[in-house]
């Protein structure tokens, strides 16, 4: 037999013996691992589908939609996976898909979206305010005034885009911005719809002593009706009035109405409150000349009824 004839019935037989189980396994394998490469390849090149989660809480949440089902929903936020059971939300809501999403941000990204200015209908709802820390230095120096940021209240519940519209020196300014950035709040509403706002928040440095409140105490409740309060606290020296602030909570102001504003000698002072709402009291102790010589931190009360 020529060597050429045996060389093509060597091929021959080659191609034609059968596969043993290991080869098959193996090969399946491989194509079954080319078949998900490609998959996943096929994954990371659709664009994200970004999802808005609004809880019953009023917070809403934003990131890059994974699976949806009658029980929950899974979404990732900078990678990380998140899940919500769906009986802790009250909508959801879809963006047109971003390239690449990372879920962080609000509108189009974090620095993207309508941006609304901030209107006396269309307000964050402050849940939560901490009040500003003087440093050693400005107290020192005997720094006092008033710092004015300008914010973005995102939909998200995140407070971004700080701006200073009025400092303070010795580090006031820092302190408002610190105290700012803990700021917890319900996002502004339209149509029920969360939505972006711009506007100030205003932070009071004053170098007084603190006033001292009697009653009601913090947090108290009443259900009686008429709704009248006597407000009472302790009487501070050189002081020639007292000023009486009352406000009452309200969805569509984060500061709440002020509904009393009023100057007066007593140390005692009683108000018939309008609704069964919450408020809030302070009472602040002037001397003669107008100068600010001591005020009490806020109190909050709730009528039931």
């Amino acid at each position: 037999m020529k060597p050429f004839t045996r060389i093509v019935i060597f091929i021959t037989t080659m191609l034609l013996a059968p596969i043993s189980p290991a080869q098959d396994k193996e090969q399946k394998s491989q194509e079954q691992k080319q078949v998900q490469d490609k998959e996943q390849k096929s994954l990371e090149q659709k664009p994200a589908r970004q999802v808005w989660i609004r809880l019953k809480s009023g917070k809403v949440l934003t990131g890059d939609l994974v699976k949806m089902d009658p029980e929950s929903i899974d979404f990732t936020v900078k990678g990380i996976l998140q899940t919500v059971k769906c009986d802790d939300l009250i909508a959801v809501m879809f963006q047109p898909p971003t390239l690449g999403g990372s879920g962080v941000g609000v509108g189009v990204g974090a620095g993207g979206g309508s941006i609304e200015p901030m209107t006396a209908d269309l307000r964050p709802t402050l849940t939560y305010r901490e009040k500003a820390k003087y440093t050693e230095e400005a107290r020192n120096n005997g720094v006092e005034g008033t710092v004015v940021l300008q914010v973005v209240f995102r939909m998200n519940g995140s407070i971004t885009d700080i701006r200073v519209i009025r400092g303070l020196a010795d580090g006031l300014t820092e302190k408002a911005i610190e105290a700012a950035k803990k700021i917890s709040f319900i996002p502004a509403m339209r149509e029920g719809v969360p939505v972006s706002v711009r506007g100030n928040l205003e932070y009071e440095f004053n170098l007084y002593s603190r006033l001292t409140l009697l009653a009601p105490e913090d947090g108290a409740e009443f259900s009686h009706y008429p709704r009248k309060i006597e407000f009472k606290w302790m009487p501070v020296p050189k002081a020639a009035l007292y000023r009486v602030l009352i406000y009452q909570n309200s969805p569509n102001s984060p500061e709440g109405i002020k509904l009393q504003d009023r100057e007066i000698k007593d140390t005692e002072f009683a108000f018939y409150f309008p609704e069964a709402q919450t408020g809030r009291w302070r009472v602040e102790a002037v001397e003669d000349g107008g100068r600010l010589l001591a005020a009490s931190e806020w109190r909050s009360f709730r009528f039931t009824k």
